[in-house]
């Protein structure tokens, strides 16, 4: 009697697409499927597939040895109808590329801070530099038509500090001093019996100028010797004739001098390493010694006049403030971290006119900033660095019109952060937002979030989290971006440009003639039945790589498939032509009793792009699964043929698996299927 014929095994199938970004947080095996657990190189498209990024270029070598030190800061504005890149090196403030390089300013102290300052309350813009106690503006002369860029220093304002006072003191104060510079103007009012009139201060020698109203209200200015002398230390005025005025009870002498005494906050302001400019007003902070809390302001709409009173004090004196941001109603202060103080503050007008005082309240403690240079706006969220990855700081409102800083400050990072901590040296870290991702570079590592993809993540330290992605071979020191285009400097000194592919077609993928090695990879997937062998098909599994725009000829994809502990196998590899649909690579591999797969889609060629639609993967369940023997276990295939010979083989026949322990002894058999 014949036997029935065996029932053949059921088919499972794992579809992979749909792909979202990097997990390098979780085990491989338990990340999410739509996420990588080790993507390189990689970059959404608009519509989320993951493609290979495009390369860079170097724009700008040094001319010589001496010229190679690292790039510390860059900028990209326009102004003056023309598009401008800035960049620092070497404490020189550099513009242009190639034979145009020119250093515009040179610092004494080449390892001063240097903080840029778009203040776009001016009419036209401008453009300021804070570096070396010096405050300098962008400017240019105009010789029909070619036009010149420069700095210059600045013309401070010099305001009039005292008005309505008598020759021997007095008067009622008018403005505040200006700590940018030590002039001032007193007003006195004259009489018919004063010959001496004294100012407030000393005066600094051969700095005053002295005027006096004539009979049309105009005023004219006197000379020294002739019309008045000078005894700098007592701050007097000797005229030679009494000053009274033309109109009784106006003010008609105006003495306009330099003070000799000097200001601690004023040399402290000049040091500041921190900027930003809020309701037309430019905020400076990051000063040292006991002004590491202290956050200065500007007049209104003029960042050339900085009132002595026109600061407040945030938080302790030991931790510095290291990043200013616009929270909406609110200047967010974000200081160092400190497990014991508060580290994130908020500051509000106290009035609503252009006089404004503003007060300061605790918002968080604990979370503080880690580089000064990772503060960037991403879809109107504050992102900056922390100890604890990449947070986001939002200006919530609660019902009654509070600020709910309990929910406002939550972790972005979460899928990077485990990679990500461990980079050394984080507090040199930079970042940029491009084209709707906010990148941190540190140690040529790009960690990048994606502002159109947000998931849910209710945690207590998140309520989103932004899709990452992850880059290598990325030297950036420095960041902007000009043209839409990324730009970064180096730490030997280059200016480098990302390619765009409109212009470059398949050359923009390479890094400065230099392959791109990118890869996807699925999770270590177990398929949710770890506790059974698996078998892939050969028949039916397959990679689908994306199609290519028609003005990038060249792509392929190398797939390897990773089997439990083993290796990866080299599976083979596809070359897409010129296609308006997705290519499909068929695996045709057999893989018996494995209990997790991982599949591996890579390309590395020079001048090649890539993109990656959908993985499909094909399997049955075999027996229970169970231990491995170790790599000091011989395993022996033993085949007993037609005539009841036993052999070793280690041919794909029906056969019995022995596996002998020898730190038991035991000798373990089973059926190879």
């Amino acid at each position: 009697m014949a036997l029935p014929a065996p029932e053949e095994a059921k088919i499972y199938t794992s579809v992979y697409n749909n792909f979202k970004g990097v997990d390098f947080t979780n085990d491989p095996t338990q990340v999410y499927k739509r996420r990588s657990p080790s993507a390189l190189n990689m970059i959404p498209d608009d519509g989320g597939i993951p493609y290979k990024r495009t390369g860079w270029r170097v724009e700008y070598n040094p001319l010589n040895e001496i010229d190679e030190k690292e790039i510390t800061d860059m900028w990209a504005f326009d102004y003056a109808d023309e598009s401008h890149i800035l960049y620092v090196k070497n404490g020189s403030v550099y513009n242009g590329l190639g034979d145009n390089t020119k250093a515009l300013i040179t610092m004494k102290n080449k390892e001063c801070d240097v903080v840029g300052i778009f203040f776009n309350a001016i009419s036209g813009g401008a453009f300021y530099i804070l570096a070396d106690n010096e405050l300098m503006e962008y400017t240019y002369s105009d010789n029909d038509g070619n036009k010149t860029f420069y700095f210059k220093d600045i013309q401070p304002y010099v305001p009039t500090t005292i008005i309505g006072r008598e020759a021997s003191g007095g008067g009622k104060v008018y403005e505040n001093a200006n700590l940018l510079t030590r002039k001032r103007k007193e007003s006195f009012l004259g009489d018919s019996k004063s010959l001496e009139y004294y100012t407030t201060l000393p005066i600094l020698k051969n700095s005053e100028i002295v005027k006096i109203k004539n009979e049309s209200g105009e005023y004219d200015t006197l000379e020294r010797v002739s019309d008045y002398t000078v005894d700098n230390a007592l701050g007097k005025i000797i005229f030679k004739t009494v000053k009274p005025p033309v109109l009784a009870g106006e003010d008609n002498i105006i003495i306009e001098y330099s003070t000799s005494n000097v200001s601690t906050a004023a040399e402290q302001l000049k040091k500041c390493s921190v900027a930003s400019v809020y309701n037309n007003k430019v905020f400076l902070s990051g000063a040292g010694g006991i002004y590491k809390s202290y956050v200065w302001y500007s007049a209104y709409e003029n960042a050339n006049y900085f009132p002595d009173l026109n600061y407040f004090v945030v938080g302790d004196d030991f931790t510095s403030v290291m990043g200013l941001i616009d929270l909406g109603e609110y200047l967010g202060v974000i200081k160092e971290a400190d497990p014991e103080s508060s580290t994130i503050f908020l500051a509000y007008s106290l009035t609503f006119d252009e006089t404004s005082a503003y007060a300061v309240k605790q918002s968080i403690t604990g979370i503080g900033a880690l580089s000064k240079k990772s503060f960037n706006s991403l879809n109107g969220e504050q992102l900056f660095l922390s100890e604890d990855g990449i947070y986001g700081i939002s200006a919530q409102m609660g019902s009654d019109d509070s600020y709910l800083a309990s929910t406002a400050v939550m972790n972005r990072s979460y899928f990077i952060n485990k990679k990500l901590l461990k980079e050394e040296n984080l507090f040199k870290s930079v970042s940029v937002v491009w084209r709707g991702f906010y990148i941190l570079c540190i140690n040529s590592h790009c960690y990048i979030l994606d502002s159109s993809q947000k998931n849910s993540w209710a945690t207590e330290r998140s309520n989103l989290q932004y899709e990452c992605y992850y880059w290598e071979n990325v030297p950036a020191t420095a960041f902007c971006v000009h043209d839409d285009a990324l730009w970064f400097g180096t730490a030997d000194g280059k200016i480098c440009k990302f390619k765009d592919v409109d212009k470059y077609g398949n050359e923009a993928f390479n890094d400065d003639g230099m392959p791109i090695e990118s890869q996807w990879t699925t999770i270590m997937d177990n398929d949710g039945v770890t506790h059974y062998f698996k078998n892939l098909q050969k028949k039916g599994c397959l990679v689908t790589v994306q199609s290519m725009d028609r003005s990038i000829a060249n792509t392929s994809a190398e797939v390897y498939i990773k089997a439990d502990e083993n290796a990866p196998v080299y599976i083979g590899a596809i070359a897409s032509e010129e296609a308006d649909v997705p290519q499909d690579f068929y695996l045709k591999k057999k893989i018996k009793k494995y209990k997790r797969m991982q599949i591996i889609v890579k390309n590395d060629l020079l001048n090649e792009s890539f993109g990656i639609q959908e993985i499909v993967k094909l399997y049955t369940l075999g027996n229970y699964s169970k231990n491995r023997i170790s790599n000091d276990i011989e395993t022996y295939t033993l085949i007993v043929d037609r005539d009841s010979n036993l052999f070793v083989s280690g041919h794909d026949v029906d056969s019995l698996i022995l596996e002998y322990d020898d730190k038991t002894g035991h000798l373990y058999y089973y059926e190879d299927e």
